[in-house]
């Protein structure tokens, strides 16, 4: 099973730095957040970027980027089929432009990641308990977990229940490793609205600290960590695979 790929692009003048944005098969990004369906950047204003690139440890200008586009985005997103597989589209433009000549060429690497274990493609009860682990691409010096319920579209069970109960535990490790595991409890399935077969889909969010690929951006000539936080995700259904309408008024 594909979990996510390993997008790389880069470029040769130290001075260029490019975007990348990357679509999954229906037209949605391939994650809401920086580093995943989008490389981290920032407008500045008046047709100027904040130059950055992804080092390698305390390496800051390889002149490459690094993003993990994912076949389980749903936060924030609409429901798609899990896993989703199909035809990602790869967008790269240009923030900066070095200049040195007419044109500057780049490089596009791309490879897919395994989920060892990703969460049940079935649709699970209402009421459960579900024992696990993440196995990540790099080795984290942390990571935070996050556990909650899609919300959209809004017009469905999806923004009109909600669990009493959403835990994860532990919620954070703070050792280096590559393999974490974790526990989700959900329960207490609410309405605002009476649904014969409700669905709500819930997500763990992984906010995951990489520092073997750190995002840096310079100022005034110098180089500085942005960030090395990467927010990977996956999600599960529950209640019932299609959408019911309400039964009542």
């Amino acid at each position: 099973k594909v979990w996510l790929l390993q997008l790389q692009v880069s470029w040769f003048n130290s001075y260029t730095s490019l975007i990348t944005y990357t679509l999954g098969p229906d037209g949605q990004f391939a994650g809401v957040y920086y580093g995943v369906g989008a490389s981290n950047h920032y407008y500045l204003g008046s047709g100027r970027f904040l130059w950055t690139d992804t080092g390698r440890y305390k390496s800051p200008n390889t002149r490459s980027v690094i993003t993990f586009p994912l076949t389980t985005y749903r936060d924030g997103e609409y429901p798609t089929p899990k896993p989703n597989l199909g035809v990602y589209t790869i967008i790269v433009r240009t923030a900066l432009y070095g200049g040195s000549y007419y044109f500057e060429g780049f490089r596009v690497w791309v490879r897919a990641l395994p989920g060892y274990k990703m969460l049940p493609n079935t649709v699970m009860p209402t009421n459960g308990r579900l024992s696990t682990y993440v196995r990540l691409p790099y080795r984290a010096s942390s990571i935070y977990f996050a556990f909650w319920q899609a919300f959209l579209p809004v017009s469905s069970s999806q923004y009109l229940c909600y669990y009493d109960t959403l835990r994860v535990t532990p919620s954070e490790y703070t050792r280096p490793s590559m393999f974490y595991r974790y526990t989700l409890e959900w329960s207490g399935l609410n309405c605002y609205v009476s649904f014969e077969k409700p669905r709500v889909d819930l997500i763990v969010l992984y906010l995951v600290s990489f520092p073997e690929i750190p995002v840096y951006y310079k100022y005034s000539n110098h180089y500085y960590v942005w960030t090395d936080y990467y927010v990977l995700q996956d999600w599960m259904i529950t209640g019932n695979l299609y959408y019911t309408a309400p039964s009542g008024d």
